[in-house]
């Protein structure tokens, strides 16, 4: 799987994504790059959050084949599948569309995926400090959830929020939206396919290790 994450992410550099402003950030960085971190996802069922984790506990850079880190620029990525045979994954769902169009994958599933901000700038931000970024989150065959306003308009941006000297937090609320997005390649084309909005409401904690 890590592979086609790979491919997928050269078909951005190369401009061919470049109409709908995919970009895989940082997806490049093994898990031996970057400052090491901790991610433990609230998985509140009463929002009920829409990203969630596999109920494993956090996702620990370097153990059970995870790359949770921050970025040499800054932008915190977790790579559920950094190995062939990863453990780890997320659990996403797509119960609540906020679009007619909506038309996922599937009902909800745990899967592995390649989840990154982008914006850059964790390590610059002032304890107490918030700003927004955009999220994007590569699934399996060919998937992409947007969170990114300018980008796809229609998905909103997520809130972060310097919490300690060593914590921040990556949330989007209960109305907040993404985009679903689906590559597909045939015969050396490459077409987009927009499947939709969905409320993805779900909140992270990072911490520094």
């Amino acid at each position: 799987m890590k592979a086609s994450y790979r491919a997928l992410c050269m078909l951005s550099a190369f401009g061919i994504l470049a109409a709908v402003s995919l970009t895989c950030v940082n997806s490049h960085v093994s898990a031996s790059t970057g400052i090491s971190t901790s991610a433990t996802f609230r998985d509140d069922t009463t929002i009920p959050d829409r990203i969630r984790s596999d109920g494993a506990g956090p996702y620990v850079n370097g153990q059970q084949d995870i790359k949770a880190i921050i970025d040499g620029v800054g932008d915190f990525d977790l790579d559920t599948s950094n190995a062939p045979h990863g453990t780890r994954t997320l659990f996403i769902d797509f119960t609540s569309p906020a679009s007619t169009s909506a038309t996922p994958p599937f009902t909800s599933a745990n899967v592995d995926v390649y989840f990154s901000t982008g914006g850059g700038g964790l390590p610059q931000m002032a304890v107490g400090d918030a700003k927004t970024m955009h999220v994007q989150i590569i699934l399996p065959g060919g998937y992409f959830l947007e969170f990114n306003p300018n980008a796809q308009p229609g998905s909103s941006s997520v809130l972060v929020t310097r919490t300690s000297s060593n914590t921040w937090t990556i949330e989007a609320s209960a109305t907040s939206t993404a985009q679903l997005i689906q590559t597909t390649t045939s015969h050396g084309k490459t077409t987009v396919t927009n499947d939709g909005f969905f409320y993805m409401p779900f909140k992270i904690t990072v911490q520094q290790l």
